[in-house]
């Protein structure tokens, strides 16, 4: 039985739904490269080398760095500055906050989520493994690259109970795996801010993986669909959402498998 005849009528609007939003991503993704191809083919007629090219889009990508790290630091010059005015209205109890007491935070892994690449075959269940409930279990049949940028992913999300790590100093979560054996954790600030964690290793056995913060890599870009780049940034502080990838960079693409997820928290 295919996976369309396992959709009720309910679900059917859904499903057209993300087919045209599929569609239309696919197309749009064409259309960039032909007229990328397009540039190149005229920068070939006016005898331009593709080294010239190369060079300049380096400059490019430099230039980009420089405005992104720019647009951070103003972000942060403003909170400086809201800081201030709350000193002079507040006076020396302002200058003297300590971090805010937490508590450790447990997620609901059957919030999880899951975002995967067009073609990618890959589903999410939540079960009862080794006596733990309602564990997030994440198995891809098979990657599928995507025709253009060549990458492919398979991301288990979840939106934290808090949107600001401010005070905490590290997270923790249980895994076991088959067929997968690399992932790692990013912290997600947006389209444009990420921390990512180092490389994790799964093995069949529950293991607990524990990380401090300072030990992600703080990584920046300047447009939606831009490179990514590792700069100076600080611990983690507003975060959107808890992204496991087992994609592109952390296993090969005939990669299969699953990969169980649990008792994610952060303290």
């Amino acid at each position: 039985m295919s996976r369309l005849e396992q959709i009720t009528p309910e679900e059917m609007p859904e499903v057209v739904k993300i087919a045209s939003r599929i569609r239309d991503e696919e197309q749009a993704r064409a259309e960039a490269a032909q007229h990328q191809k397009a540039f190149v083919d005229a920068a070939a007629e006016m005898e331009l080398p593709k080294e010239y090219l190369e060079r300049a889009a380096a400059e490019l990508q430099a230039t980009r760095i420089v405005n992104a790290r720019r647009t951070l630091r103003r972000r942060r010059t403003l909170i400086g500055t809201a800081a201030a005015a709350v000193l002079i209205v507040g006076g020396w109890r302002a200058t003297h906050l300590p971090l805010p007491k937490v508590s450790p935070q447990v997620f609901n892994t059957q919030r999880f989520e899951l975002n995967i690449n067009p073609d990618t075959q890959a589903n999410i269940t939540f079960q009862n493994l080794d006596g733990r409930k309602n564990v997030a279990v994440l198995h891809v049949d098979h990657f599928v690259p995507d025709t253009n940028s060549r990458q492919y992913f398979a991301n288990l999300n979840i939106k934290p109970d808090v949107t600001s790590l401010r005070g905490y100093k590290s997270t923790s979560f249980f895994s076991k795996a088959a067929g997968l054996p690399n992932l790692r954790l990013y912290l997600e600030a947006g389209p444009y801010e990420r921390w990512r964690s180092p490389e994790l290793h799964t093995t069949t056995e529950w293991q607990n993986n524990s990380i401090d913060f300072g030990a992600f890599e703080h990584q920046i870009r300047d447009a939606d669909t831009g490179a990514w780049h590792t700069t100076n940034g600080g611990l983690p502080d507003h975060v959107d959402r808890f992204s496991f990838k087992v994609g592109s960079y952390m296993n090969g693409v005939n990669a299969t498998g699953d990969i169980a997820i649990d008792d994610v928290e952060i303290r």
